[in-house]
């Protein structure tokens, strides 16, 4: 079996994960080292070995990650045989930038959990801190706390041309407890005092929004995340943004629970919402 297996020894605290499919593709490689690094043990193999793998009853595993980077790449059949072999397994489908639009490959897509590759880090997080997920908590995190917010309160600066753009994005905020301040694109900047990071909302970043990213994240830097939410996001668009000062991106349409894991912001069971609205008149 072709198989690899690097381990962390140490607590049960962090999930055993499988790793199947075109993982080796280069879109992955941020995926991949967070896996190396906080998992308890990964695995790496191909798709039809991992079906064998779990069906031979092997060492089980708390999370399996399929990779795909292009249409066709994955067998539909050794997909649908490994959700089979492993139906209480929490299961993602990391998805690279030419699988955008694809149908889901399983005939029950509720059991398999889609990702892009450019979201991963924050889904991977959100998964670690026992976020809410459409697969049921698993028993190595069951009795672990509510994460704690990492970011001290405060508002989240949002720039978007939109103003009910805006107010999705508030809204969500406000259900973690956060408010959110709206920089209107093309205006001068709003007098904000104790701004905990930001969110710019652009296109496919065109030269144009480079040169307005690059103000946003001069202008809240360094206060905290800042995130950015692109049209389709290509690697080439995605490596720019981060070296202009974003520490995530987003493609629309983005989670709720993606882009609070982005800010580093917990959802509370219950809090009330609170916006700060700047210049809100129609965009």
């Amino acid at each position: 079996m072709d198989a690899n297996t690097s381990q962390n020894h140490g607590t049960r605290d962090k999930p055993r994960v499988l790793l199947t499919g075109e993982y080796r593709h280069s879109e992955f490689s941020t995926a991949y080292r967070l896996l190396r690094a906080k998992a308890d043990n990964l695995m790496t193999m191909k798709l039809s070995a991992a079906v064998e793998f779990i069906r031979a009853g092997s060492p089980s595993v708390d999370l399996i990650v399929i990779a795909q980077s292009r249409p066709g790449e994955i067998s539909p059949s050794d997909l649908e045989a490994l959700c089979h072999a492993a139906p209480q397994t929490h299961k993602l489908w990391l998805m690279g930038t030419w699988c955008e639009g694809e149908r889901p490959l399983c005939p029950d897509p509720t059991i398999l959990e889609r990702s892009y590759w450019y979201a991963f880090p924050g889904w991977w997080r959100r998964f670690l801190g026992g976020m809410p997920t459409k697969s049921p908590h698993l028993h190595w995190n069951r009795n672990t706390p509510a994460p704690q917010r990492d970011i001290s309160p405060g508002v989240i600066l949002v720039d978007t041309p939109h103003f009910t753009s805006f107010e999705t994005i508030a809204s969500t905020l406000g259900e973690a407890g956060l408010a959110a301040v709206w920089w209107r694109s093309g205006q001068p900047p709003p007098v904000v005092a104790g701004a905990s990071g930001g969110i710019w909302d652009g296109g496919q970043l065109s030269a144009q929004e480079e040169t307005a990213l690059k103000l946003f994240c001069e202008t809240i830097s360094p206060v905290g995340p800042v995130v950015a939410i692109l049209d389709f996001p290509r690697r080439d668009r995605v490596e720019i943004a981060k070296a202009t000062g974003i520490s995530s991106v987003l493609g629309r349409p983005w989670l709720a629970e993606d882009l609070l894991a982005a800010l580093r912001v917990s959802m509370p069971s219950a809090n009330r919402t609170a916006w700060l609205q700047h210049d809100c008149s129609a965009a």
